[in-house]
């Protein structure tokens, strides 16, 4: 994202500044920051002094490595310092350089080439073939070479599927944020994938809600915005970064719809957050940083880690950054806002904003036939269940459809609502014997599966022939006094789902109906 300046180890009064940065509790006060603090002093504090002459010292290696695995040196380099923190820390600090790189040089080694593959693609239908010269980008959104030369550039929304891309071959950390309902970037001429791209999710952290929103700010969280990825092609023009967070700020800004964007960066993995310095944004807390690695050896992240990993302690935090989105919200950031530590105790369990439904009112109903109206508008063979393409009769349009509605309805409430649904796959049976059940359908729920009274969306239940509403939205309890049993054999959150098969044609389907133009509107 940002080129990596400064691999120096700390001075003395830095690493002071690191002790102090260690001993504070959250909602404390870092000392001296930030405004007697520079950016720079800020991110040096932050750096690991061993990581540092690590690479240092393997400059040569990663030059060579970078080129077997056909990636630049900048992406290479980050999957080495990622994946050290896997080593641990006894073994890390009794084996020198050289020997640190060689534990962590296959793992990295894997993962560019993985990278490398994915580029093939965006590379090709980014356009980037026009970049045969050495461009400037002006704030105009064009690209000008040294010989007058102008490229007109184009900002706008990228496709969820396209973005799936980004986030799980291209950005390093090679993860897809299940949440992300908007998505933008710049594009070159004749591109349909963009040289950049940001993805924006809904705030759902509560230390972040209760440290700065609430405490300094006022801010509602349902009007906070979280920067989830940023990404810029090899190549590109640096200051491309910057220009893209200009106009998705400037587009949020007209929607209206949110006062305040935050976003992290990690200055152990040699960035500077220079991109977001110079897009206005400003320091507001540290944080711990959760490095989960599986068996093999392979960096997770928090949300999708599984109980097989494991992770390393003791290593510098993140730094977390807030702009205003309207002006008087960057007001109010200017003068309010101090840098605090978060403590580990609420960043590991401090992790989940409690979501409120409404109950079983006429408007939310409303709210669910609009979506369903919405998503019989896509439907189409791309995202219908396989097994349904050859059935000459298949009776409702929602057949084969219960899937990829019920993950994006899943989406949605957790966008809307801060709820947190389950995906359902399993069967609806009916105790009158006179009904068919409804074999291998979807559907959600809200509550745990041992709460009676949980709560059932079928936005697909015209399936059943005994059923006549194209929407169902009861407790549990009261459908099995009503005859009707919803049977789940597989149960998964919203964060498990980009693994399961249903996701690809979930995509297809989010293509269709999130065409982001509430929010990114092209140039």
């Amino acid at each position: 994202m940002t080129k990596h300046q400064d691999t120096t180890a700390l001075d003395a009064p830095e690493a002071a500044m690191r002790t102090e940065l260690a001993c504070v509790g959250s909602g404390t006060p870092v000392p001296e920051a930030p405004r007697s603090t520079s950016w720079r002093r800020l991110v040096h504090t932050l750096r690991d002094s061993l990581i540092e002459k690590v690479i240092t010292a393997s400059q040569e290696h990663i030059r060579r490595d970078a080129h077997t695995a056909g990636v630049d040196e900048r992406t290479f380099e980050i999957q080495v310092r990622l994946h050290i923190p896997s080593i641990p820390n006894a073994e890390l600090r009794s084996r020198n350089a050289g020997e640190v790189y060689e534990l962590v040089r296959s793992i990295a080694l894997t993962q560019s080439a993985e990278i490398r593959q994915g580029l093939e693609d965006a590379e090709l239908y980014a356009n980037t073939s026009l970049l045969i010269k050495q461009y400037t980008a002006k704030k105009s959104l064009a690209l000008e070479s040294l010989d007058g030369d102008r490229l007109p550039l184009r900002f706008g929304a990228v496709k969820p599927s396209v973005g799936h891309l980004y986030q799980r071959r291209l950005h390093y950390l090679r993860a897809v944020r299940s949440d992300t309902h908007l998505q933008c970037g710049i594009y070159l001429p004749g591109g349909t994938y963009p040289i950049t791209y940001a993805a924006f999710s809904a705030c759902d952290r509560p230390y972040i809600a209760d440290s700065l929103i609430a405490e300094a700010l006022h801010c509602p969280i349902e009007e906070c915005l979280v920067l989830t990825r940023m990404y810029g092609l090899p190549g590109i023009p640096a200051n491309l970064i910057s220009l893209t967070l200009k106009h998705a700020i400037r587009a949020l800004r007209r929607n209206g719809e949110y006062r305040l964007l935050l976003t992290a960066f990690n200055p152990m993995l040699g960035f500077t957050g220079a991109a977001f310095q110079a897009s206005g944004f400003y320091p507001f807390a540290v944080a711990p940083v959760a490095y989960h690695y599986t068996d093999r050896g392979n960096f997770v992240t928090r949300r999708g880690r599984r109980s097989t990993s494991r992770h390393a302690t003791g290593t510098p935090p993140n730094v977390l950054t807030v702009r205003g989105i309207d002006r008087s919200m960057q007001k109010n950031v200017i003068e309010s806002v101090n840098v605090i530590s978060i403590s580990m105790d609420d960043h590991a369990f401090k992790t989940k904003v409690d979501g409120k439904l409404p109950g079983c009112d006429s408007a939310f109903l409303d709210q669910l036939f609009h979506y369903r109206t919405r998503l019989e508008r896509a439907w189409s063979d791309q995202t219908i269940h396989p097994s349904y393409l050859s059935v000459t009769d298949r009776g409702p349009r929602s057949r084969g459809q219960c899937g990829v509605s019920s993950v994006w309805l899943v989406r949605e409430l957790r966008k809307k609502h801060h709820a947190d649904a389950t995906y359902c796959y399993g069967d609806l049976v009916f105790t009158d014997s006179r009904h068919r059940p409804v074999l291998h359908h979807c559907w959600i729920e809200i509550g745990s599966e041992d709460n009676p009274s949980r709560r059932v969306i079928d936005i697909t239940c015209d399936q059943a022939e005994a059923l006549d509403a194209p929407v169902l939205y009861q407790r549990h309890d009261e459908l099995v006094r009503q005859g009707l049993d919803y049977r789940a054999r597989t149960r998964l959150t919203l964060d498990e789902l980009p693994d399961d098969r249903v996701w690809h044609r979930f995509l297809a389907l989010s293509d269709a109906v999130d065409s982001d133009t509430e929010m990114i509107t092209t140039n």
